[in-house]
């Protein structure tokens, strides 16, 4: 059992049916029975989005942000077609055309 505090969230990483979990405390990701499908349904979307079939992303602790990629401290992770458009509408906030 980990007490996990939202600020310590750096990125979501799905395996079928399991997620590794990446913290800004932890040197090595947590391994947790549930799919990625699952957080994205239960995290703050304010706070939280998916880029990837495979990823889903701290907004906060994003250092770049390209049509390609988003970087988080010194890791490049891809963002798929399927979801650069939702990414870049949360970016640019309401009422923004991308």
């Amino acid at each position: 059992m980990h007490k996990i505090f939202y600020q310590d969230i750096l990125y979501f990483e799905g395996y079928k049916d399991y997620t590794k979990l990446y913290l800004s405390t932890s040197t090595s990701p947590l391994l947790i029975l549930h799919n990625l499908k699952y957080f994205e349904s239960i995290m703050d979307e304010s706070e939280f989005i998916r880029i990837h079939r495979s990823y889903i992303v701290s907004v906060r602790k994003t250092n770049t942000i390209s049509r390609k990629s988003v970087t988080i401290g010194n890791i490049s992770l891809p963002v798929s077609d399927n979801y650069r458009d939702s990414l870049f509408k949360k970016i640019e906030g309401p009422g923004t055309d991308v």
